[in-house]
Parts: C-alpha cells; structure tokens; sequence
C-alpha cells in the first residue's frame, strides 16, 4: 500500500487531487528491521516455532508482523516529506487524509462517485467517504488448492487447518511413503519466516533429505543470540547463581 501511494504522489503531471489511506493498524508503521527480530528469521527459531502450542504460536505471528509486513524507513520518510513539499507548495495543489485504525467494509455507487464504507475501530463506528477511486492493497489470503479439493478431508484438522510435519509434508491418512510437501504455505506452523526467502535454501533442503531417507544436504550448524530453547539458559542461570 505504501509504495502504491509513494507512486501516485511522485508525479507533478499525473497527482491526484485528494488521496485518502487507510490503514487497519494503529498507524503507519515501520517494519521491524531491529537485529534481534532478525533471529526470527533463523532456522533455530523455526524449530523452536513449531514446538509451541497452536495458541501460542497464533498469538506470536500477530506480535512479529511488522517484522514481515512493515513499511520501510526508507519509504515511511519519502512519502511524509513528499506531502510535507506538497502542503507548502500552496493549498488546493493536493487533500491528504492518512486514517489509521480504519477498515472498509463496504463500497456502492452513488451516481458519479463510489461511497466506501469505513469502521473506525478506535471509537466503534461507521463512516462514509466518496471517491472515485478504489486500490485495494490487502495482500493474498491462503486458500486451500482446487486441484487437492478431494483430498482435503483426508489431510485437514477439525479446523480446516492442513497439519504440517518438521520436513515440511503434510500430516494424512494415505500411504507412508507418498507424502505431500509444502513450502510458503507453514507460516501457522513454522514461522513468520516461511513466506520469505532467507530460508529457502534450508526448506528446500529439510525437503530433500526427507525424500531421500538421508541426510544429503548437512543440518544447520547455526546458533542464535536469543535462546530460544531455554532448558540449557535456565540451567547456567543457576549456576551462576549459585557461585554468586
């Protein structure tokens, strides 16, 4: 959405008249870049991920979004000094309106002009705003695969949510050895990490070690800063408790 709206306001020749934002978050806001959120992006952390609790994992994801789907600082600062310009250049050149904690839940046509339906979720409310212009920026939705359709009972819990095993393959009812495997579809299981690609290189190896029964490409050696596993952490806690 960012980089949509940097876009329409970068051309003196083409600006619109009014631009208004929504955002559903409290604001507009930046990824988390910071280098210990970067460890969520590490394959120990994966590991770890998927030891939780489907609870907790879920509540996890939603803690570490802006780790994935934040705005850049880059961006953030090109656009606020792009309608800083604007608004000193002299009114009427272009009406901004940036509105967080908004979501559209409705859109029709009112001769001329499109009517988009907003809830306000700071003060639980409806409002109405005309446009003419619609852009949709609310990314992809996972859907289940059409051409799996007659499969999906055999592989799905209680939930409609497919079971992922470690290796990345689908939990079933078939044979053992015909196995399903899925990459940037675990994100519930495996991680914020999943849909990104600094991890490919070691999916697309859990994967194949998993087909051939052995251990073709070497396991990750890696550590991280963060102790994710803490049995070990607590254990040193005490003892240097205990010498002190």
């Amino acid at each position: 959405g960012a980089e949509i709206v940097d876009f329409l306001l970068s051309h003196d020749q083409t600006l619109p008249s009014s631009i208004t934002w929504l955002s559903s978050r409290a604001g507009f806001l930046p990824m988390d870049n910071s280098a210990f959120s970067n460890e969520w992006f590490a394959a120990p952390y994966v590991d770890y991920f998927y030891s939780l609790s489907p609870e907790r994992r879920s509540s996890l994801l939603e803690q570490q979004r802006l780790a994935s789907d934040g705005i850049s600082e880059s961006l953030i600062q090109n656009i606020y000094a792009r309608l800083y310009q604007l608004d000193i250049a002299g009114s009427g050149i272009l009406h901004h309106q940036l509105l967080p904690c908004r979501r559209m839940t409705g859109l029709c046509r009112n001769h001329n002009q499109l009517v988009a339906t907003l809830y306000n979720a700071d003060v639980n409310r409806i409002e109405h705003c005309e446009v003419d212009v619609v852009i949709f920026c609310s990314g992809y939705r996972t859907v289940f695969p059409a051409f799996m359709e007659s499969l999906r009972d055999r592989m799905v819990d209680k939930n409609g949510a497919l079971q992922i095993r470690p290796d990345y393959s689908i939990a079933w009812d078939g044979p053992e050895n015909l196995r399903i495997y899925v990459l940037n579809g675990a994100e519930r299981t495996h991680g914020i990490a999943d849909p990104n690609l600094s991890l490919m290189s070691w999916r697309s190896a859990r994967v194949l070690n998993a087909l051939a029964g052995r251990e073709v490409y070497p396991s990750y050696r890696a550590t991280t800063t963060t102790a994710w596993k803490n049995d070990d952490a607590f254990h040193n806690l005490l003892s240097v408790a205990d010498r002190r």
